[in-house]
């Protein structure tokens, strides 16, 4: 690890975030970013991405019916709905030519694609009316009726389990790991317990946002949360307690919740070593 303050010349090293490139800096220096450390962790995606091209070649709507008919589970309406979307689709196509395939074939070839950046917009407003709502809270400028009607069930549950929010959008670095992050909320419940949570726009938990926690942990717990410009807001006093994730692509946004935060930890540091092995076959 480098010495920063035997380079530097300097005794406290100086965190700042360049919002424009998305670069979390140490002295200028740029540190790993939190979540591009876990990209080395993959996500069960697969079957939805090919889910979204066979629903470009067959109309289809729901192609989890595959996996239905594969274990048998499947029920005599079920199918029979499949095969007259599959029947409507060739009849629709029926005078279709080499010309005409392989437009259809390149779009669904791309349907993945698209509808991540048709969803990536929708997932932004609503990590940004979770945040506003955080943020309205803490400022005590709060107007129920004001919020996107998906994250009323989070403020309900909010309402009814969250003593105070210790901090909104924090920047937080690691010197020791060489690494920097965003953390979107810490928490204290009623019960007194305090937690990191954050917000995906995934419809479930993944381990790897558990693991994405953890990492905001090791950050915290060495050097605290920041505003942007680098100035530290917050401290912890005792170590933290769970870890949570609002996927806000669910049915119904509510937080999960993990309370294995060594394991967590474990998990993060072996996926920063991991993503700095293979960086070295990039150079």
């Amino acid at each position: 690890m480098i010495d920063l303050q035997d380079q530097m010349g300097m005794e406290t090293p100086r965190y700042s975030f360049d919002k424009e490139k998305h670069i979390h800096l140490l002295n200028n220096i740029p540190l790993y970013g939190t979540t591009t450390v876990l990209s080395v962790i993959a996500k069960p995606l697969t079957w939805w991405a090919s889910g979204l091209a066979v629903k470009e070649l067959s109309g289809i709507e729901d192609t989890s019916i595959f996996t239905k008919m594969k274990n048998r589970k499947a029920t005599p309406d079920e199918i029979a709905n499949a095969k007259d979307s599959v029947k409507l689709w060739l009849d629709d196509h029926k005078d279709m030519d080499v010309d005409t395939y392989l437009p259809l074939l390149d779009k669904a070839y791309r349907a993945h694609s698209i509808r991540l950046e048709e969803t990536a917009q929708a997932g932004t407003d609503l990590h940004y009316e979770l945040e506003r709502y955080v943020k309205d809270i803490i400022d005590g400028s709060t107007s129920f009726l004001d919020y996107d009607e998906k994250i009323i069930p989070f403020i309900r549950w909010a309402s009814t389990n969250v003593k105070r929010f210790l901090w909104s959008e924090g920047y937080c670095y690691s010197e020791k790991l060489w690494v920097g992050g965003i953390c979107d909320v810490g928490v204290e419940l009623n019960n007194g317990q305090i937690g990191i949570m954050d917000f995906k726009s995934a419809k479930a938990v993944y381990p790897s946002h558990y693991f994405q926690d953890a990492g905001y942990d090791i950050l915290i717990s060495e050097n605290g949360i920041h505003d942007i410009n680098g100035k530290r807001i917050y401290m912890p006093d005792r170590s933290f307690d769970f870890y949570s994730v609002v996927p806000f692509g669910a049915k119904e946004v509510i937080p999960k919740f993990n309370f294995d935060l060594d394991g967590c930890k474990n998990a993060f540091i072996a996926s920063l070593n991991l993503y700095k092995e293979l960086q070295k076959f990039q150079e």
